[in-house]
């Protein structure tokens, strides 16, 4: 009996186990699933009313003023996952906007929470927008509530918007059915092809952590109702600096040897101009210490293709070629110079070499170095040189 109680128990237990697979689940009509946030500064009477988690006379050491713009899915109209169908529609019939104002983030979500009969599911978030205002003013609450929300997938986009956040979350084309996806979807693409670095929600928060790199989050802006990627946004800590533009966007990829390449670039040549695309790069850090100071030297290899070019400029010969590949050279030389001496002058390194030194000359970080704040003024002060290897090994087919 007892061998036979031991074989009853091997069966049995693990069957118990996976009973309790589903204790958790929540079926989805009972859930308000949020696929896209917007975060803008808020007004004192727009906010007045709205005392959710306090009393009003606990506002003394608060000091942010939020309106959070929730897009919410409507149940059976959109899919969310392979085994969804959605019914198509309009925007309006697949998606229902709330707004929610508070002094903080919290109480800005459980001001929506108070509107709603089910609770708020982020499960499904795909982008958060914050205005450029509430950047400027710090990302320091937005990242401490959304860090403790488990739900909260690392790999959602986060981004900065030109304006009012709301407003450009709200920019999607006739066919699409939900806004924030298709924003999603174009961050997504535009990764893919190449026109900027894949910085999601998880790489912005390593960043800010890291001692030898700042953070970027993706910059748009509307255009005639429809969404431009503006180039990147820069910060140094959890505020906005600055943004970089999309040319400066390729420089930055270059320099960082981020693939899949595919960006275009225009060349002002002797001859007249060159419209080149990167297919792929490949970059090499030397790092050695000058007068007590690191010093940097990087080189990068692009492999590019010709898209357009003057009627004036000659490409039937490798030495027309090779003539090229230099005038390029130079012109990428000089426009990384100018990049780098902007980003010395505001001591903010969107590159990471600080992270390069730090992995190279550890005794020399420990020693010197130590903090971000050591990196940042030492970084205005070390030597960069950056040199390209440019090889158009594609000129394309034209018939004359």
């Amino acid at each position: 009996m007892k061998y036979l109680d031991k074989i009853i128990c091997i069966v049995i237990v693990p069957c118990l186990l996976l009973l309790s697979g589903c204790w958790d689940q929540v079926e989805i009509e009972l859930r308000a699933t949020v696929v896209g946030l917007a975060i803008d500064q808020a007004d004192h009477h727009e906010i007045e009313e709205d005392y959710i988690t306090h009393p009003e006379y606990r506002l003394e050491n608060i000091e942010g003023l939020y309106k959070i713009t929730a897009q919410l899915a409507v149940p059976g109209q959109v899919a969310l996952g392979p085994e969804e169908g959605g019914t198509g529609g309009s925007v309006d019939d697949n998606v229902w906007v709330v707004e929610g104002y508070g002094y903080t983030i919290g109480a800005a979500l459980q001001s929506i929470q108070q509107k709603l009969a089910h609770e708020l599911f982020f499960g499904h978030l795909q982008v958060i927008i914050v205005s450029d205002a509430t950047a400027k003013e710090g990302l320091a609450d937005i990242d401490d509530y959304f860090q403790r929300r488990n739900e909260i997938r690392r790999t959602i986009w986060l981004a900065i918007s030109k304006g009012d956040a709301a407003t450009t979350m709200a920019v999607s084309p006739k066919l699409e059915q939900i806004p924030a996806i298709y924003l999603s979807t174009t961050l997504d693409h535009a990764v893919e092809l190449g026109k900027f670095p894949e910085k999601r929600l998880g790489d912005f928060w390593i960043n800010q952590k890291s001692l030898g790199e700042e953070a970027m989050l993706p910059y748009i802006e509307i255009d005639d109702n429809n969404i431009r990627i503006g180039g990147m946004a820069y910060f140094k800590g959890t505020k906005l600096i600055n943004m970089i533009e999309p040319y400066q966007v390729v420089i930055y990829n270059a320099v960082t040897g981020f693939n899949p390449s595919g960006a275009n670039i225009m060349f002002p040549i002797e001859d007249g101009h060159v419209l080149a695309m990167s297919r792929h790069r490949d970059v090499d850090y030397q790092i050695e210490l000058d007068n007590g100071r690191p010093k940097i030297d990087v080189h990068v290899s692009v492999h590019a293709e010709i898209r357009e070019k003057s009627d004036a400029i000659e490409l039937n010969r490798a030495e027309d070629v090779e003539r090229l590949n230099q005038q390029t050279e130079k012109i990428m030389e000089k426009d990384t110079k100018l990049f780098l001496q902007q980003m010395q002058q505001e001591q903010t390194d969107v590159f990471g070499f600080g992270e390069q030194v730090r992995a190279r000359l550890p005794e020399y970080w420990d020693t010197h170095v130590q903090t971000n704040t050591n990196w940042q003024q030492l970084f205005s002060q070390i030597t960069i040189n950056v040199n390209y290897d440019i090889n158009f090994d594609r000129i394309g087919i034209k018939s004359d």
